[in-house]
């Protein structure tokens, strides 16, 4: 999941408000969204933003756990020891995949317009945000659709 985009909507214009001194304030909206994916997925998040190596892993449980209560782990890209990195978010995430996403559901929640390339199999679990709105309701519903899918019955 990357930030901007996702959790932080601010115009780029515009500086961005610091909650509790800590980090950026979340749109109050993607926030409660993201509780609530949290919440009926049980869905564990990796960070894929720019601003991952900002904390350590305890620094974001820390930050996302005051924001969302049912946050259940949060980890970043970094922690997956991806060899070769090219340094971008579409390699990095298409190599996370590659290695790890074969045996797990997963959904990726990115503004990211460069994610346009990711092979069409990863690209079906690829949830756009549009960067001023962030995670809206249909954004969640759509990540909830991605990582639970309806079992033909």
């Amino acid at each position: 999941m990357d930030i901007d985009g996702v959790m932080v909507t601010t115009a780029s214009w515009r500086p961005e408000a610091l909650e509790q001194g800590e980090f950026y304030a979340f749109s109050p909206l993607a926030q409660q969204q993201l509780d609530w994916l949290l919440q009926y997925s049980e869905a564990h998040i990796i960070l894929t933003s720019t601003y991952r190596n900002r904390f350590s892993n305890e620094g974001w449980r820390k930050i996302f756990s005051e924001r969302c209560a049912h946050l259940q782990s949060i980890q970043v890209l970094d922690d997956f020891k991806l060899q070769n990195r090219q340094h971008s978010r579409l390699a990095d995430v298409t190599e996370w995949v590659r290695r790890y996403g074969a045996n797990t559901h997963y959904v990726i929640i990115d503004d990211d317009s460069a994610l346009e390339a990711l092979p069409p199999d990863i690209k079906t679990q690829w949830v756009r945000t549009m960067p001023k709105v962030g995670l809206d309701v249909e954004a969640a519903m759509e990540a909830l659709t991605i990582l639970r899918p309806v079992k033909p019955g």
